[in-house]
């Protein structure tokens, strides 16, 4: 159906609903395996959503850039050969750089929702950059990021999040 959402937009020039169409298919391809394609389709609407100026989704598909990046830097899904083989090209091009990726992604991310005043998705965002920094051996930056996403949580009575962010504090000793 998606598809059909997409190919509408580009016959009759339907923006809104074609970019839309984009942002939600561009994910489920991820998920299926299609890299390549899942993020070609996120970045056409992250694209347009620049063009026409939407702040809050530019955000959110930079914070989701950033998740996709730091599972291909080693976010501890497994991964199955067929997924390897199908991507092959796109892993070897991108998995030596998904770290820094997703880390400028997150940024990215971080410093919009505060501009635009977010502080929960600040905070979730915040919380995921903690984690890759902690994958990565960054223990400071971990610390750093993944208190002040507890002090944004404990702001917006976040509480499920609370207590994910201080169940990731206490792990890094």
């Amino acid at each position: 159906m998606l598809k059909d959402v997409i190919s509408f937009d580009e016959q009759f020039g339907s923006k809104p609903t074609g970019t839309a169409g984009r942002a939600l298919l561009g994910p489920i391809l991820v998920l299926k395996g299609q890299l390549g394609q899942g993020l070609a389709l996120m970045g056409e609407a992250r694209s347009e959503w620049i063009r026409s100026q939407r702040k809050f989704t530019i955000a959110f598909s930079d914070y989701n850039f950033g998740k996709i990046y730091a599972q291909l830097a080693g976010g501890g899904q497994n991964v199955t050969f067929s997924i390897v083989a199908k991507n092959i090209g796109f892993l070897i091009k991108n998995i030596p750089f998904a770290a820094r990726k997703a880390e400028a992604c997150f940024q990215s991310a971080i410093r919009q929702w505060t501009e635009i005043g977010s502080p929960g998705w600040v905070g979730r965002a915040s919380l995921d950059l903690g984690r890759l920094y902690k994958r990565k051996g960054r223990k400071a930056q971990a610390k750093k990021h993944i208190t002040e996403s507890i002090r944004l949580f404990e702001e917006c009575e976040a509480d499920g999040f609370l207590k994910q962010a201080k169940a990731e504090l206490a792990s890094l000793g």
